[in-house]
């Protein structure tokens, strides 16, 4: 395999891990100090598992005449501080809740310590699961599969976190966390052109989002058409002249059409201005290649 193909994947496959463990975490409804700023329901997005009785089935353990929020916050805050810490002991404490009649609270701080224990795919099948069990907060019910997409994503099954979307798009069919899921999810499974052509249903809306910018270019990119690639990238640099993913696509491109020395100055503008960056390191062995190249 070539090096740039090689070196590429791995960055990208580093940018789409950082991203979706993020993008899990801190999507948590009640997740840590966010909790205690949030007072009711319509507070947020992120707030609302928080809902009414009419907004949450009775069936997840709700107490009459009080919100979630209200009558389970501070046993949820303890359970989601122990999973950060002690992970295998908030699970055994979330798993004692969920019998007593936790509900969704117990229920879903269960599944962060699963996360922290490296049981990806059980806690992507808990989102699921309790995303299923939620009748009538449209909402919550779209963020938990959202969340149960990302943790495949983690378990390194794209073909689950797209099923996954396609629950989301049923419910929401422009939902644009949903779109991103599957584009990512068809790019990481090679289908390459699929994942471009959902991403430029995102780019309608947001034309200068940099990040959906650089996935679909890196997707033309490794479909092989090169500048429909290269116009995304420069369109990123010329937003963000130090957008270290866009100047490692590009060099690539430029050194597969053997410009050499434009490849050269891309990586190294990327290593100069990004010293503490981990991508740094696929430029440097570019870099070094490409030494090794012009002196044979």
């Amino acid at each position: 395999m070539p090096f740039y193909v090689e070196a590429a994947n791995v960055s990208l496959m580093i940018r789409m891990t950082q991203a979706t463990i993020l993008i899990l975490f801190l999507g948590l409804p009640f997740w840590g100090g966010q909790a205690a700023a949030q007072t009711s329901p319509q507070s947020s997005p992120q707030s609302s598992a928080q809902s009414s009785p009419q907004k949450s089935p009775q069936k997840l353990g709700q107490k009459s005449g009080q919100s979630l929020f209200e009558s389970d916050q501070k046993h949820y805050q303890q359970c989601m501080a122990q999973a950060r810490i002690h992970p295998a002991k908030a699970l055994n404490d979330a798993n004692t809740w969920r019998g007593a009649g936790g509900g969704l609270p117990s229920r879903h701080c269960r599944l962060a310590p699963l996360m922290k224990l490296g049981r990806y795919g059980e806690a992507a099948e808990g989102f699921a699961k309790l995303a299923k069990d939620v009748e009538k907060d449209l909402n919550l019910k779209i963020r938990l599969y959202i969340q149960g997409a990302n943790a495949w994503f983690v378990a390194g099954q794209p073909e689950q976190a797209e099923k996954m979307s396609a629950l989301i798009l049923g419910l929401d069919p422009e939902n644009s966390n949903a779109l991103l899921i599957k584009a990512k999810a068809f790019g990481m499974l090679g289908k390459f052109w699929d994942a471009a052509e959902q991403l430029t249903r995102l780019l309608y809306a947001e034309p200068n989002n940099t990040n959906i910018l650089i996935l679909r270019g890196s997707a033309y990119r490794q479909m092989g058409a090169k500048d429909l690639a290269l116009t995304d990238f420069d369109r990123v640099i010329s937003l963000d002249a130090n957008n270290v993913e866009a100047l490692l696509e590009r060099g690539l491109i430029h050194f597969q059409n053997k410009n050499l020395q434009k490849a050269r100055q891309d990586w190294q503008a990327l290593v100069k201005m990004n010293p503490d960056d981990p991508i740094r390191q696929f430029a440097e062995k570019y870099l070094q290649k490409l030494d090794a190249a012009q002196k044979n």
